[in-house]
């Protein structure tokens, strides 16, 4: 079970992925490593495991641009799996500039979600996406608590 200690959590903690590669970037300084995730074609996934989404009110994801428009999804179970949240990347600014998207999470009546997908679509570009030239890149994830619960 994950027990969320700070609402951030880093893509690179997934539990699994599909078609996404963990980075940890190592650059000289005082900011130190920063790890990430990249996403390489539509259809790639996040997972995380043990996730209560009964007091989460919105999911708020910082992303780097690639300069490509996409959509995701969020699911509990399997990527196909019940449909909580949904998004997209709107108007996406310059190659590797950072930006945010926060969706609404709908109040579930059972919150607890085993495996929560995070499943990322781009039909335009379905399969034009290689290793070397990925989707977007995802920094982390925040878990915003509903103040009222």
């Amino acid at each position: 079970e994950l027990t969320l200690q700070s609402s951030r959590v880093p893509a690179a903690s997934s539990s699994a992925n599909k078609n996404c590669g963990i980075v940890v970037d190592r650059p000289s300084g005082p900011n130190g490593p920063k790890s990430y995730a990249r996403v390489y074609e539509s259809g790639a996934w996040l997972r995380f495991d043990g996730i209560d989404l009964q007091q989460i009110s919105q999911l708020k994801f910082h992303f780097q641009s690639n300069g490509i428009p996409f959509q995701f999804e969020v699911r509990k179970g399997s990527p196909d799996g019940e449909l909580v949240a949904q998004g997209e990347s709107g108007k996406v600014p310059a190659k590797y500039q950072q930006f945010e998207v926060a969706v609404p999470v709908p109040a579930q009546k059972q919150g607890y979600a085993d495996q929560l997908y995070i499943v990322f679509l781009n039909p335009e570009e379905a399969g034009k996406l290689g290793q070397w030239r990925h989707l977007l890149v995802v920094e982390s994830v925040d878990f915003l608590f509903s103040p009222e619960l």
